[in-house]
């Protein structure tokens, strides 16, 4: 299996979920831009790969619609091996995964066994707006009820964290920004499916159509 883990201007959150990733996930690859040599300098301190494209601002075969100002599927696609030259490709029937640096992980990875190929996986995430609340979480004296569930586009898995079974002629849209990729991939699938066996904190706030374009959101304040 192999996860991805989108970090593209966030190095401020990478080193806060890289490790938590790593500790669930065996399979960790961080994807960034050229430009974004933080992020890069997380993954290497961490001895995670790192895959390092300016797809995000390119076009891919099929692209619908005008010049690339942050092309999510692209980019995604070329790190997981999907399109592109770059990394190779996934097995046919091998577990792929693509995740939003912002989001902090709780819990254990489900089996692999019982993922479908027919059916694109989620989980659910919390608002988190500040490191203390993070902290807290962690340590257990904040229980996930105090924090708010955050609503998903039909319920289904969006842009946040997809998995899904890697198949030939299976890779994400490519669209100018990061908006109807997601969903437009989700809706691609027969099946969908919220797992429970993880959930994520969401850290900062919620400013997704502002962010399709490429992140604006303020930095994580860790003080």
């Amino acid at each position: 299996m192999r996860l991805v883990i989108t970090s593209v201007k966030y190095g401020d959150m990478l080193p806060l979920v890289l490790p938590a990733w790593k500790a669930i996930v065996p399979s960790v690859t961080v994807a960034t831009s050229p430009e974004d040599r933080e992020s890069q300098d997380v993954a290497a301190d961490h001895g995670v790969p790192c895959v390092v494209t300016d797809a995000w601002t390119r076009c891919d075969e099929g692209h619908i619609g005008g010049p690339a100002k942050f092309n999510m599927g692209f980019g995604i696609n070329v790190a997981l091996g999907l399109r592109g030259d770059v990394v190779a490709p996934p097995a046919s029937g091998e577990v792929c995964a693509h995740v939003s640096a912002d989001c902090y992980p709780f819990g254990k990875w489900p089996s692999e066994s019982d993922l479908r190929t027919d059916t694109i996986y989620g989980f659910w995430r919390y608002e988190c707006l500040t490191h203390g609340a993070l902290t807290e979480h962690i340590r257990g004296s904040r229980t996930i009820g105090r924090f708010q569930r955050l609503k998903n586009s039909g319920s289904m898995p969006i842009g946040y964290f997809q998995m899904f079974r890697a198949q030939a002629g299976r890779w994400m849209p490519s669209y100018p920004t990061a908006g109807k990729t997601d969903t437009h991939f989700a809706k691609s699938f027969p099946r969908f499916e919220m797992l429970t066996s993880l959930y994520f904190l969401h850290l900062g706030p919620i400013n997704n159509h502002a962010n399709w374009a490429g992140r604006v959101v303020p930095q994580w304040e860790v003080a």
